[in-house]
């Protein structure tokens, strides 16, 4: 069984959901995962009021159109599917740890961002910070596997620890900066200063 969410409700402001990851609707059913909180500006909402749910206690999880606007899809996973049928916002798939995420359009930036595990594909182009460090922490992605169908912005890769990130299009400025490890391929053009403060990596 899969459980589909249809958005059905744009949001005034960028939805943060966390909440929106395959492992977590496992255990719940179609009015359970209705009920999952969701941050709309600075107040509560449910996924309900923005999204139709169909199914439940699936791993297998889809999103029937675009979610630029919903932030940290699939944040912290640690196993199942999630697909998107359009675009996903911010933090898609930031410090999973297992599972498959399929994004059919574009990323917004800090996708896979601290990742450690799993498989992230996006198949639109990626925006800035693709598998990063945030601010202030010492690493970024350290495992996992990032493949993106179209090219990516600035920092893909910085700080990488371990995994692979691959890109098919360009990428821009200061790609691989401050590497310790892992791997970063780009079949098109790269941007300014790429592997700056490289300690080791590929």
């Amino acid at each position: 069984s899969v459980v589909v969410l249809e958005p059905y409700a744009a949001p005034a402001v960028p939805l943060e959901a966390p909440e929106i990851r395959p492992d977590a609707f496992a255990a719940l059913s179609e009015a359970e995962i209705a009920r999952l909180p969701v941050w709309h500006g600075n107040e509560t909402a449910q996924i309900g009021d923005f999204f139709r749910v169909k199914g439940g206690r699936s791993a297998d999880v889809r999103i029937a159109g675009h979610a630029g606007r919903v932030k940290h899809l699939g944040s912290g996973m640690a196993g199942g599917r999630l697909v998107i049928e359009g675009n996903a916002g911010a933090h898609v798939g930031a410090e999973m740890t297992g599972g498959r995420i399929i994004v059919e359009g574009d990323a917004g930036p800090w996708a896979g961002a601290e990742m450690r595990g799993g498989v992230l594909e996006i198949r639109g182009n990626a925006d800035s910070h693709l598998a990063a460090a945030y601010a202030g922490s010492p690493r970024g992605m350290t495992g996992g596997l990032v493949l993106v169908h179209g090219s990516a912005g600035d920092l893909v890769g910085e700080r990488m620890r371990r995994g692979i990130v691959a890109v098919a299009g360009d990428v821009g400025d200061y790609a691989g900066t401050g590497m310790l490890a892992g791997t970063l391929l780009v079949f098109g053009r790269l941007g300014r200063r790429p592997g700056a403060g490289l300690r080791r990596g590929t």
